[in-house]
């Protein structure tokens, strides 16, 4: 299998209240996220769960936490469509069973 080179969009709606929080490390986390998620396809999800069942735009949510650098501890959900990945949502609150409560509100 060939080298895939994947496209990163953060969807707003979900994104938003992170960036909001940490205005002046906006880029380092969008380069932080797309990285780390990046890694986690390129491994074949090997510490990435099924978010929820449902679906954003057709497509299966994933969630993994990322810790960054210097940065708060995240979790992200997201989408992958071919070499298109949508982040949807992030948190700072890592702990899984409220952020899934989190994601399955932000979906509804």
């Amino acid at each position: 299998m060939g080298f895939v080179e994947y496209s990163f969009e953060f969807y707003e709606p979900g994104c938003k209240a992170v960036f909001r929080k940490y205005s002046h490390q906006e880029a380092a986390i969008r380069e932080g996220v797309s990285a780390h998620v990046r890694r986690e396809i390129d491994t074949d999800f090997a510490k990435t769960k099924l978010a929820t069942r449902r679906h954003f735009e057709g497509h299966k949510v994933y969630e993994c936490r990322v810790n960054l650098a210097k940065l708060p501890a995240l979790r992200v959900a997201f989408a992958l469509d071919g070499s298109q990945v949508t982040i949807v949502y992030m948190s700072t609150n890592i702990q899984k069973s409220e952020f899934s409560a989190e994601i399955e509100s932000f979906l509804n």
